[in-house]
């Protein structure tokens, strides 16, 4: 019996692995058992204190997120997060094999670029920050670049025109998808009318 074509999803935990599950839900959802879905996984970013600051403290990486949208010092951290990241995921991909390689966090963008090209894979970036997307999120080298939202679609084709954008909304898990009762809702979170819409 020949193997299925694998789907490799790279993500990193709190949101982005959300995302990536609720992508790995909609594969199987589309295409059945047709594809194996496989995930290069990394929680060795300092992530625990990254959703401590974040939770706590979010104006703190105001200063790192500006630095990096300079060019000099944005070409350092894509070779330092090459550095962190290239070799594990060139083994990755080499064990794998996979047909596809969907990037949910920045941080490997420098890395899969190099190495889909590499190993003949199409690469598909997720832009995992609506409306507020970050230089290095963007991957000129990708296939599709992923965009959650219509307003960010129309500004990074002005910002990036040689990329290719695609919207496809928000990827959300089955779980979050049910129905619900916006009155009941609003009862019990005490939430006031208009709050939302």
């Amino acid at each position: 019996m020949p193997k299925k074509p694998k789907i490799a999803i790279f993500t990193t935990p709190q949101g982005h692995l959300s995302m990536a599950e609720a992508i790995t839900q909609k594969i199987k959802q589309l295409a059945g058992d047709k594809f194996e879905v496989v995930q290069f996984f990394s929680n060795g970013i300092l992530m625990k204190e990254y959703a401590m600051v974040y939770k706590f403290a979010p104006f703190i990486f105001s200063a790192p997120y500006n630095l990096g949208k300079i060019e000099k010092l944005a070409t350092a951290s894509e070779s330092l997060l090459y550095r962190k990241f290239g070799d594990q995921i060139q083994e990755f991909v080499q064990k794998h094999k996979p047909v596809v390689c969907i990037n949910t966090n920045f941080v490997y963008n420098s890395s899969l670029n190099v190495v889909c090209k590499q190993e003949n894979s199409a690469f598909i970036n997720v832009l995992a920050n609506p409306g507020n997307v970050h230089p290095l999120e963007v991957s000129a080298v990708a296939d599709y670049n992923l965009v959650l939202d219509s307003k960010s679609l129309t500004t990074l084709k002005k910002q990036y025109p040689d990329c290719s954008f695609v919207t496809t909304g928000w990827f959300v898990r089955e779980q979050f998808e049910k129905p619900y009762s916006l009155a009941r809702f609003r009862k019990k979170y005490a939430v006031a009318n208009g709050f939302f819409h």
